[in-house]
């Protein structure tokens, strides 16, 4: 049995802070929520990030044992089938979740996030345009709680959603021209840190200054994920 830290580096887990506020923030902002939803949400959108991650080192295998040798792939510490069942576990699971949580439309707007994943996985190293798919996953996070939680998503809801597409957009091409430049010390993963802030921001217009401190907590949880295991 591979220990835990094999999988725990496959799938990235040290940005999934980000993911937590960003669904928090959505389920917040929708104005109609209940627990049991925002903990399938959380789920949900935790385990298809994770399944993201361990598809994208998947087939970038080949690729990494010359860029990345210490990826879990490359390195040996995990083969590429245990990756694959990994993934494919991962994604069905959180499909199942969507489901329990808003039903038909909310499985099929899961769907879509997931082919927007797979999209950016297999086009990322090919062309500059796989940063719109990227961004599109953190939308889609926005547009499914709202769907979860209200029915659909409100006009907040959209205009955060669109905030942070276009932030995720910018880091996609910045961490692509940091890669195609040879930058050896990489400044994604603090600015990864600021997709909570975003969030705290946002609620903080909204619903008072308070949580702006949400916002902080991803953002520290995520820093201090990555000083553990790497997240870029």
């Amino acid at each position: 049995m591979k220990p835990v830290r094999i999988y725990l580096e496959l799938c990235r887990v040290s940005n999934l802070p980000t993911i937590w506020i960003n669904t928090l923030a959505a389920c917040l902002l929708s104005g109609n929520w209940q627990l049991k939803k925002i903990f399938l949400l959380l789920l949900g959108f935790s385990l298809m990030y994770c399944g993201g991650m361990a598809m994208n080192d998947w087939l970038d295998a080949d690729m990494d044992r010359q860029t990345r040798p210490d990826r879990p792939i490359p390195s040996g510490r995990i083969g590429a089938d245990e990756a694959r069942i990994c993934w494919l576990s991962l994604f069905a699971v959180s499909l199942c979740l969507f489901f329990a949580a808003g039903g038909y439309i909310a499985f099929c707007a899961a769907v879509i996030l997931l082919l927007f994943i797979t999209t950016y996985n297999l086009g990322h190293g090919l062309s500059p345009l796989a940063a719109i798919p990227m961004a599109g996953c953190r939308f889609m996070i926005y547009m499914i709680s709202g769907i979860v939680c209200a029915g659909k998503p409100n006009l907040v809801l959209v205009l955060l959603a669109a905030v942070q597409f276009g932030y995720i957009l910018y880091l996609t091409i910045k961490a692509r021209r940091e890669k195609e430049n040879g930058q050896i010390i990489s400044q994604i993963p603090l600015f990864l840190a600021g997709v909570p802030l975003v969030d705290g921001v946002a609620m903080a217009l909204t619903m008072g200054i308070v949580w702006l401190l949400a916002g902080f907590a991803g953002g520290i949880a995520t820093l201090a994920a990555q000083a553990k295991i790497r997240g870029d």
